[in-house]
């Protein structure tokens, strides 16, 4: 509000026009032909007009129009354009005084303008460049938010590694594969002068180990770079990449030596011999032996590295031994047998006559050499023999419909050892295998030329159907009954726990390979040592494995580095003579070829078992080693309470089993036949027997 409660400034207020009507004036007052009233010299009125000029609302103070030739919103400047409109004002603000103020009209249309779309384009026209700039600055900031965005540790597109892709990989990722790789480079070892390796093994195996975690750390694609537009496609180019860093482990490459140089380091020749390639027989050639040093070994395996073969290749000075067969000895033998198998032969199976190739007959043959033992007279020679399975296999698809008779099959039905029934089957004939392959050892020298397929009667195949009481002649029927009726040799020893119980065995003294079994004998051996103080827990025997670390795994896992490690430990003589005193007299330490007998493997776990062996208190860390032995196939299924020691290889099956059933029992199983489902069947056998024993208590 003004002074005096006017709502209008004072006349001399900047923003007022002078008044002729003195002041305040009064406010206008409307009518049908426009505005009247206060001030005369303001009166006017609304005519009829040609409304070409704006329209400006009057002022508060005399409601003069002030700059009457600036444009105004409101101007109707379409040409022609007539109107008969009357600013009217709409309805008044009432102010605090009661006074009313007009409102100005409504905006009126234009139409100067040309349609916005079309002014867009025309702009374009004329700044055609400025779409240019801003897609190339789009383009550029968009190609470096991607690179801002590509994987921290993830190596540019382009890079590879030693022939390994390892662009848009992580560098986790491919440190891991080129380690994977690098452990798997084969590791060539000659000795003296050898042109031939003497074992051919993977680096990782013999301790050698190429890191490629520090290689890598200058390689990826850092945040300076990826500020630069489009680095991401040459920053492989920057990429700096070291060579492979090679490190050595001692005890990996420490129990490489022992397994396979032995303890005394000594290496036995490889004779020259014959291989097939491309059906002509090439010659394998020799490989010198002699005694190595250990120490130099190692140097030069740490001196190795990779080379243009991709290759690791290490040498070690031998005193070295020639072997007895000779390259030009197998390369006679070869000439000879190219010579004579260069053509077809005949091959007669009854009153039928075919022709087998020269190379079919290359295909059977197998290499041996013959070594005069010392003292016997002769040269050493390269001999070629039969293989039996191999042409016997030619002999079953080829013509043995022609000659054979399928023998019948007789069936036995015996109680324990009474014979309850016999059904006899037809005889047959089946082709002579040893006859037959002495006609082709005429061939191969040079001295016949037809092949003898010759036959011999045989007898029906017997099958038992054996059943056995629940007592001990039905135990003792079982154990002679199996090792007659499966297959291989094998030596069986069974004890009772209980008062008055004897022995059942059979082949309780043959003896054949430990396999490994005897890791039990040597880790009683080298507690027997520790008691006595002749060795000491903390001595290392195989790499960095100790004796305490090495009884356990000589039982759990038969492994040999530990068990030849405890056996040079302790001594040869030293441990054979120590087994005779408490009994087994027909086992005998030597390393590979170590053997023993059902009867000491039984003798044996009874002394462990009843504290005979002299031990003050560490024979239950035997019993615990063979609760948790990881070879355990004899016994999967036998039950509960149950723990073993057993020696396992291609060559055999050897097992000695403690089971509880109420009484504990002994099952000592010793076989040339690797299968331990065949060791299994016989305890499953016994534990039965014996349970059936026990409920007719």
């Amino acid at each position: 509000m003004y002074p005096n409660n006017s709502p209008y400034p004072p006349q001399n207020q900047p923003d007022n026009q002078p008044s002729q009507g003195g002041y305040p004036p009064q406010p206008p007052v409307y009518s049908e032909s426009g505005f009247s009233g206060g001030d005369n010299s303001r009166q006017f009125s609304t005519p009829q007009v040609n409304y070409t000029q704006p329209y400006y609302p009057p002022q508060q103070s005399g409601y003069t129009p002030q700059n009457q030739s600036a444009p105004y919103p409101y101007q109707q400047s379409a040409p022609g354009f007539q109107s008969n409109y009357s600013p009217l004002p709409p309805a008044s603000t009432s102010l605090s005084s009661g006074s009313r103020v007009p409102v100005p009209p409504p905006r009126a249309k234009r139409y100067d303008k040309l349609p916005l779309p079309i002014r867009i384009v025309d702009w374009f026209k004329k700044n055609w460049w400025a779409p240019v700039i801003g897609i190339f600055i789009l383009v550029i900031a968009g190609d470096i938010v991607y690179q801002m965005a590509y994987p921290v540790d993830a190596l540019p597109p382009g890079v590879s590694i030693d022939g390994i892709k390892a662009g848009q990989s992580s560098r986790a990722e491919i440190i891991e594969k080129l380690n994977s790789e690098y452990s798997k480079v084969p590791v060539e070892i000659y000795f003296g002068s050898s042109t031939s390796a003497y074992k051919v093994s993977p680096a990782k195996e013999v301790g050698i180990i190429i890191d490629n975690n520090d290689r890598l750390k200058n390689a990826g694609y850092p945040l300076w770079l990826r500020l630069i537009p489009t680095s991401l496609w040459w920053a492989a180019n920057l990429s700096k990449i070291d060579g492979p860093i090679y490190k050595y482990d001692k005890s990996t490459l420490d129990k490489y030596t022992l397994k396979e140089l032995g303890a005394d380091c000594k290496i036995q020749p490889k004779n020259a011999s014959l291989k097939l390639e491309d059906n002509q027989f090439v010659v394998v050639k020799a490989v010198s032996g002699g005694t190595c040093n250990a120490t130099n070994f190692a140097a030069e395996v740490q001196k190795a590295r990779i080379g243009n073969n991709g290759k690791i290749t290490v040498r070690s000075d031998i005193e070295e031994v020639t072997a007895d067969i000779s390259d030009d000895k197998a390369k006679a033998l070869a000439d000879k047998l190219n010579n004579i198998l260069s053509r077809e032969f005949t091959i007669k199976a009854g009153d039928n006559v075919t022709k087998v190739p020269g190379n079919t007959i290359k295909g059977w043959l197998v290499f041996k050499a013959i070594v005069p033992k010392e003292g016997e007279k002769g040269d050493s020679s390269l001999k070629a023999e039969v293989e039996k399975d191999r042409l016997n296999r030619y002999l079953q698809s080829n013509v043995a419909s022609r000659v054979e008779k399928k023998p019948g099959v007789t069936t036995i039905t015996t109680k324990d050892f009474t014979l309850i029934s016999q059904v006899n089957g037809a005889s047959g004939v089946l082709i002579d295998i040893d006859a037959t392959i002495a006609s082709v050892d005429k061939i191969l020298a040079g001295e016949g030329s037809e092949i003898i397929v010759s036959t011999k009667n045989v007898g029906p195949e017997v099958r038992y159907n054996r059943s056995y009481s629940p007592n001990d002649t039905g135990l003792k029927a079982l154990i002679e009954h199996f090792s007659n009726d499966n297959p291989g040799q094998i030596g069986i020893v069974f004890r009772e726990d209980r008062k008055g119980s004897i022995p059942i065995s059979v082949n309780d003294k043959l003896q054949l390979p430990s396999l490994g079994f005897e890791g039990l004998y040597l880790a009683y051996l080298a507690l027997a040592g520790i008691e006595d103080k002749s060795l000491q827990p903390t001595d290392k025997v195989s790499g960095n494995s100790s004796i305490s670390d090495c009884i356990a795994e000589a039982i759990t896992e038969q492994n040999k580095d530990c068990i030849n490690g405890l056996l040079s430990k302790i001594g040869y003589d030293a441990a054979n003579a120590k087994l005779k005193s408490i009994g087994l007299t027909d086992t005998v330490l030597t390393g590979e070829g170590s053997k023993t007998t059902a009867r000491d493997m039984s003798l044996f776990i009874q002394k462990l078992t009843s504290n005979q062996l002299g031990l003050k208190q560490r024979a239950g860390s035997i019993e615990s080693a063979m609760r948790n032995n990881k070879y355990r196939d004899g016994m999967i299924r036998v039950g509960g309470g149950a723990y073993s020691a057993v020696g396992v290889s291609d060559s055999g099956y050897v097992e000695q089993i403690i089971l509880n059933n109420k009484t504990r029992f002994t099952v000592a199983y010793i076989s040339d036949n690797k299968d331990p489902k065949q060791a299994q069947k016989l305890i499953s056998a016994i534990n039965k027997l014996i349970t059936e024993k026990n409920n007719k208590r």
